[in-house]
């Protein structure tokens, strides 16, 4: 997890750094509810997400990129099962907090366990 927060930091520096004028959060909706009607809730400070600043439009954000860095580990070979399942659990958490629904399809098509 540790590392994620640095990766995704990063993202919004160089975004800074090369000038590319995009947006560092957005607003969660408000409700901001998960599948199962409860609603979301950071894991940093443990308050409600919705209205917040943290959320993001697209997959190409740092939400989106966080979603690719847990499941390459999720997916890993070399990761324990408990690591395994941690590692999905934050990229739900990942791809929750991105608004655009097509986004989160094309993400959760690109990065998927390979078919036997």
């Amino acid at each position: 997890r540790r590392a994620s927060v640095l990766l995704h930091e990063t993202y919004h520096l160089r975004s800074l750094v090369m000038k590319q004028n995009r947006p560092e959060h957005v607003a969660c909706p408000i409700p901001f509810l998960d599948g199962e009607g409860r609603d979301i809730i950071s894991v940093i400070n443990g308050k409600k997400l919705a209205g917040s600043l943290s959320c993001d439009r697209g997959g190409e954000d740092a939400y989106g990129r966080d979603y690719v860095f847990f499941m390459n580990l999720a997916l890993s070979s070399s990761c324990s099962q408990e690591e395994k399942s941690q590692a999905l659990s934050w990229a739900e958490k990942s791809i929750a907090r991105i608004l655009d629904e097509e986004a989160r399809a094309i993400l959760r098509e690109d990065v998927r366990p390979p078919s036997n």
